[in-house]
């Protein structure tokens, strides 16, 4: 446009961006000359040109808003990826640093959410309880007798549908070599109640448990594919359990989610209970049962109901039975040990991802800082503090955005590696999978550390950017950055310090449990279950007997085996069997003890290594059958005779209503054998096996060389006196011990884990702010080193400054953890949670760390030369 344009048009020029007019002006107005030279010039010409021009010009703002827009945003995230690109070590630290945070916590979420948050999958499952007796004057609820589920079955009260489950063994014959086989005893409903479906022939009907129906049985999937090879002609043969023929009428599809195993295994045959088939015995209780209430119907209303039905039942207060309850079913199956240590583990690597973003955080600021030359210059040519900001911004939406990608990749991997690897018997692991809501939440967590690590350091480093001649003159970072970056570290440091600390303590107790003695050996020795259960030697108690006798003397004759015995329990393995009892001293109480017996045969205690602290041990070949004599442990000792004294004390069998079921002669004490690692032995008696004939035992072999190869000579033994009775589980008792250690070693390793890597960030973190300041300081520290200063004093004051702030945070994260640690009272076993041992060791190494961290970056730099330096920076 020209100065001489006329007056029309230099208003329709003014319709366009001033960009367009400085461009095409000059053109717009030549054309509008050149028609005027033609004669155009009246209404209708003006009138027109100005329609085109002002639909044109809106096209241009248009266009030019739009581009000029996206163009800056491309523009921004391209500064933004050169500048990651021209700090490879940085991006590649920040990207890693997020990626742990967030993929550990997005994976531990999703354990948490499949394990304890999210409702079951079935219909109403979040008004499903379980029903159970209170047993022995016990605070929990487990299990219910035959005749309660078939009275709740018959009346349920305010709840809708009732279901029971019991696990049971039977030997299978007629597919294969006879082998004993898990059951689980079914009521009616079971299938629709957790939504079961067939993938090969059909479940349980309500006739399959009327009183007049035949035996039929149900494989679950995993069974079918091990035994029967997936083969779906299965359906329609006949098996016989324990003798008795079962006609297989279907098999349950993979996806069966049932609580395992309390509920159901994928490993067993499914069976009508048959409550409607036989006497049921009141005196057994062994049935999980599950109700689905009512929509809207109070829990109280059915416990209610339970305890009427209960009491009609067991009338007797104070006895075996001592109440009945009930207890949402997710609470029962996940258990509060679980649900507990998920949420520590989940708030560890929160702290994990805190440290993360504070560590990023820190290297931005300070990368910001040593940049203030660069954002000077940009500014004095122009750029104004918004442009800046969104520029940094944009290179942290960037790192976040990868962190992100990394941290969901990761969290993938870490929960494919939490199923591989965690104990048998974690509730609900087949759900575990990570899906698109965690990974969403690991997007969410990038964009929340945008704002936390990006947004405020960039505004804190663009604010001084515009003095151009005071940041070009900058020797380092000033007092306020480094004040800031001061207190990350701290933060960070203090937050190592905790995770390092609780894990120390968690793994100083794992290791004192898997260093204790536990009051017995685990070398050189192997056990396998035998229970006649269905078989021809349970026929009588005197039957029992014999067969046991038989075969510890045939046992004994397996070439490297030194002594065999035969127990009804096995160390860690819970009590088995609980009797009442009145010990020397109680018969005024109103009712007896339960205590736990074991019923011994043979050298089991010699071999177990039970080691007797008082009086004798009982004579395995058999002359203590003749007395009614029982050793007894330690804790019974403290429990009933603390003055001591407990050998020619007796032991009344049977409770105060019971004249005389004969009196038990203590004629030795027993070590305790702890009841789980790190957990003290409950009262307990060893009995001579002809005192206590059962029908399920466990035999024990002591040998010189490898205790697993001779389970084949041992089975043949087993055969040669019932060739239709197979082994049981076979364990050595190394085996026993760790799997005992499994739970706790898993959640100690995984939270030393976090602990590791909390550790290993804040060292980067302190190693990589330190190193990115002392950079930034380059100059000062040439002026100082070309001035005579000694390297040796430059390198002590960097550390000093950077240690000072380490011991802070060391200091500050040790008291933290003192007075947070009753978090960690009901996990800890064997170690005091407030003993200051482990807390002054991890803080020391946290420091030691820092410390370390701080000197390498320090010495490297006082190696430069001053000249060199004062060149650069001149």
């Amino acid at each position: 446009m020209t100065p001489r344009s006329p007056f029309p048009v230099r208003c329709l020029l003014r319709l366009y961006p001033r960009s367009y007019r400085d461009r095409y002006g000059a053109d717009i107005a030549a054309f509008v000359a050149e028609e005027r030279a033609r004669g155009a010039g009246g209404p209708g010409f003006w009138l027109g040109l100005l329609s085109d021009h002002w639909r044109a010009a809106r096209r241009v703002r248009r266009r030019e808003r739009g581009e000029g827009t996206m163009g800056r945003w491309i523009q921004d995230v391209r500064w933004g990826v050169r500048g990651l690109l021209r700090a490879p070590g940085f991006t590649l630290f920040a990207v890693l640093t997020l990626a742990l945070g967030i993929g550990a916590t997005a994976a531990v979420f999703t354990v948490l959410d499949r394990v304890v948050l999210r409702p079951f999958p079935w219909d109403g499952g979040d008004r499903i309880h379980q029903a159970g007796a209170y047993i022995l004057g016990g605070d929990e609820i487990r299990v219910l007798s035959g005749p309660v589920l078939e009275a709740l079955l018959d009346d349920p009260g305010d709840a809708e549908a009732v279901v029971g489950a019991q696990r049971d063994s039977r030997i299978l014959e007629g597919a294969g070599d006879p082998a004993r086989v898990d059951l689980t005893l079914v009521s009616e409903g079971y299938f629709p109640f957790f939504s079961g479906t067939a993938v090969a022939g059909r479940l349980l009907t309500p006739r399959d448990h009327a009183a007049s129906a035949g035996p039929v049985a149900v494989l679950s999937h995993g069974f079918w594919t091990r035994r029967f090879g997936g083969d779906p002609g299965v359906v329609g043969r006949t098996v016989r359990l324990n003798d008795v023929p079962y006609e297989i009428v279907g098999v349950l599809a993979p996806d069966f989610t049932a609580p395992a195993p309390e509920f159901f295994a994928d490993g067993t045959i499914l069976v009508p209970m048959g409550l409607r088939q036989r006497e049921l015995d009141s005196g057994s209780f062994g049935i999980r049962t599950a109700v689905r209430l009512r929509e809207g119907a109070p829990p109280d209303a059915f416990r209610t109901h339970l305890e009427r039905v209960g009491a009609e039942i067991y009338p007797d207060e104070g006895g075996f039975v001592t109440g009945f309850g009930t207890r949402p079913l997710q609470e029962m199956i996940v258990g509060p040990e679980l649900g507990r240590g998920l949420w520590r583990l989940l708030a560890a690597v929160g702290l994990l991802l805190v440290i993360g973003c504070v560590n990023v955080a820190s290297l931005l600021l300070t990368r910001g800082s040593s940049r203030a030359g660069e954002l000077s210059v940009r500014t004095a040519l122009g750029a104004s503090r918004v442009r800046l900001v969104r520029q940094l911004v944009a290179e942290g939406a960037l790192l976040a955005a990868l962190g992100g990608v990394a941290g969901g990749g990761l969290a993938w991997v870490a929960v494919e590696f939490f199923r591989q690897t965690a104990p048998d018997g974690l509730p609900r692991l087949a759900e575990v999978a990570v899906d698109p809501r965690i990974l969403g939440l690991t997007l969410a967590l990038s964009l929340v550390t945008v704002l936390g690590f990006a947004v405020l350091p960039a505004l804190r480093v663009s604010r001084g950017a515009g003095d151009l001649r005071a940041s070009m003159g900058r020797t380092g970072p000033d007092r306020r950055d480094r004040a800031l970056r001061a207190g990350l570290v701290l933060v960070e440091t203090a937050l190592a310090v905790v995770l390092v600390a609780w894990s120390g303590l968690l793994s100083a107790d794992l290791v004192r449990m898997t260093r204790d003695e536990a009051g017995f050996r685990r070398d050189g020795l192997v056990s396998a279950q035998i229970s006649l259960r269905g078989r021809p030697a349970d026929a009588s108690p005197e039957e029992r007997e014999a067969f046991f006798e038989a075969l510890r003397s045939s046992a004994a004759g397996i070439p490297g085996v030194t002594r065999v015995g035969l127990a009804t329990e096995l160390p860690y393995s819970g009590s088995g069997i609980v009797t009442v009892m009145m010990p020397e001293g109680t018969e005024d109480q109103e009712q007896g003890e339960w205590i736990g017996t074991v019923a011994v045969l043979g050298d089991f205690l010699e071999a177990l290594g039970a080691r007797v602290v008082e009086g004798r041990p009982l004579d395995p070949e058999g002359v203590d059958a003749d007395r009614q004599v029982a050793l007894v442990n330690e804790s019974f000792v403290r429990t009933y005779w603390p003055d001591g004294g407990a050998l020619d004390r007796t032991i009344k069998s049977g409770g105060p209503e019971v004249d005389d079921e004969g009196r038990y002669e203590v004629v030795g004490v027993l070590a305790d054998v702890r009841a789980a690692p790190g957990e003290e032995s409950p009262p307990k008696m060893y009995v001579p096996y002809a005192l206590e004939r059962w029908n399920r035992m466990q035999i024990l072999l002591e040998t010189e060389g490898d205790p697993a190869a001779l389970v084949p000579a041992l089975r043949e033994r087993v055969e040669g006196l019932d060739p239709g009775l197979p082994l049981g589980e076979v364990v050595t008792l190394e085996q026993v011990a760790s799997e005992a250690l499994a739970r706790p070693r898993f959640y100690r390793v995984l939270f030393a884990s976090f602990a590791l890597v909390a550790l290993l960030l804040a060292t980067v973190g302190v190693y990589g702010t330190t190193a990115y300041a002392t950079q930034a300081r380059a100059r000062e520290f040439g002026i100082r080193l070309a001035l005579g200063e000694d390297r040796r004093g430059v390198v002590a004051g960097a550390v000093r400054r950077a240690g000072g702030v380490v011991v802070a945070g060391a200091v500050v994260g040790t008291g933290v953890a003192l007075l947070a640690a009753d978090i960690l009272s009901d996990t800890l076993r064997m170690v005091d949670v407030r003993a200051p041992g482990p807390y002054l060791l991890m803080a020391g190494t946290v420091v030691a760390v820092g410390l370390l961290a701080a000197w390498i970056p320090a010495r490297r730099l006082s190696r430069i030369d001053p000249a060199r330096t004062l060149r650069e920076e001149g």
